[in-house]
């Protein structure tokens, strides 16, 4: 590929756009939202690899797509760019417009794949390589891998591990695209799930009707560099950051905080109890959790 337009807004996109370039492909221009926080560093590091760096507030405008339409490119590359492209702009490039998406697809179609996958407590994650359509992550399966989800890992660890994948992964998927091979796997609707973006507010901990592994499963995916999971405790946010499960099955009422034997602080879920292992008031601070205390 010798035209190629790659929207990225971040290190997925930077180490996918490294990759190709070596594997001999050129990537003529690089956008970025002009909003995004990185802007400067983005653009002087796709200018230092070679490419022209471009900002827009709005990459379906029809400004911006009579911009693109003048390069001629043959394939657009979405890596970690978060806006919904519209038909104009996919189709717009002779091989159209690939995303990198980092969910097994149809089961994990939307925003958030990768926390999502960690919440529903799945063994693999799996990453994805899609043709693009106006239909969010409908398109057909160009590349895919999966990732082994293991005890210790959390989404700090899973997107390290997603991003060292993703620019071998692209780089299988333009060789796909150049032989013009029929080896792509079309999605079978009947399967097809979508989840929604998370927020902050998709982090708090319900004792009562999370059980240990939910618990576990939702802090692990959502720790730093994301906020944190939370709870309250006397109406004060306290925020999560790892936490596993008791070897004895602990049961009791939802919420209450304990010590057992010298171990804890310990919090009875809606099942058994979890071992509570890093966790901080919401502005940082260190607190102290004692027995008999109960989280709101």
């Amino acid at each position: 590929m010798d035209r190629i337009v790659f929207y990225l807004n971040g290190d997925r996109g930077i180490l996918a756009l490294k990759a190709i370039q070596n594997a001999g492909h050129n990537v003529e221009t690089v956008v970025f939202p002009a909003s995004s926080k990185r802007g400067e560093e983005l653009a002087s590091l796709v200018t230092k690899l070679g490419c022209k760096p471009a900002a827009t507030t709005d990459v379906n405008s029809p400004e911006f797509i009579e911009f693109i339409k003048k390069m001629q490119p043959n394939l657009g590359i979405v890596g970690g760019y978060s806006t919904i492209f519209k038909n104009a702009l996919i189709n717009l490039p002779e091989f159209g417009t690939i995303n990198l998406h980092g969910g097994r697809v149809p089961q994990y179609r939307g925003g958030s794949p990768l926390n999502w996958q960690i919440i529903n407590g799945e063994r693999e994650i799996g990453i994805s390589v899609l043709r693009m359509d106006e239909r969010v992550d409908a398109g057909s399966v160009v590349a895919e891998s999966t990732i082994q989800l293991s005890l210790e890992d959390d989404i700090a660890s899973i997107h390290k591990k997603a991003n060292d994948l993703f620019p071998k992964l692209l780089v299988e998927a333009l060789s796909v695209i150049d032989s013009n091979s029929t080896d792509i796997r079309v999605q079978d609707e009947k399967h097809a799930k979508y989840w929604h973006q998370r927020n902050e507010a998709d982090g708090m901990i319900n004792w009562h009707h999370m059980t240990a592994s939910k618990v576990i499963n939702t802090v692990r995916a959502i720790t730093r560099p994301y906020p944190g999971a939370f709870t309250f405790l006397n109406n004060e946010k306290i925020r999560i950051f790892k936490a596993r499960e008791q070897a004895e099955q602990i049961c009791g009422v939802p919420g209450r905080i304990f010590y057992l034997l010298g171990e804890g602080p310990l919090v009875i879920c809606a099942d058994r109890a979890v071992v509570l292992e890093e966790y901080a008031r919401d502005d940082g601070d260190r607190i102290r959790l004692s027995t008999g205390m109960h989280f709101d």
